[in-house]
């Protein structure tokens, strides 16, 4: 597989949860339009996920990096987001205060770790 296709790829479908997220911080009181935003942004980022764990590890397809440093700062982001992606989600069904907190560091910290991936791995 073409690695600057596979990045292109993955940068794509990011950037779309990235979008659901952003959309559904926008429409936060208006429950029902904040649940689909919120919902496609959570199955959209956990398939990205999946799709670079699985084309990473299981196929071995590589993506090079630009700079391993940016690289290493993206994967802790990514990890760190990822968990506060299931309090976010645990939060809502629950509907924990909390989850009304972390929405803007949410969406901000998912934001920081996309634009790391972009700076990291986007063809050049």
């Amino acid at each position: 597989m073409d690695p600057r296709i596979l990045a292109v790829v993955f940068l794509a479908v990011m950037a779309s949860a990235l979008g659901c997220f952003v959309q559904a911080y926008r429409v936060r009181r208006t429950t029902p339009r904040h649940l689909r935003f919120a919902i496609a942004g959570t199955v959209i980022d956990v398939a990205g996920t999946l799709g670079v764990l699985l084309t990473h590890r299981v196929l071995g397809w590589q993506v090079p990096n630009h700079d391993p440093t940016v690289a290493l700062v993206h994967r802790g982001c990514a990890y760190a987001v990822t968990v506060l992606l299931a309090v976010q989600v645990v939060g809502g069904v629950r509907r924990w205060t909390l989850h009304k907190r972390l929405g803007l560091p949410f969406v901000l910290l998912y934001a920081v770790t996309y634009a790391l991936a972009v700076v990291a791995y986007a063809p050049r």
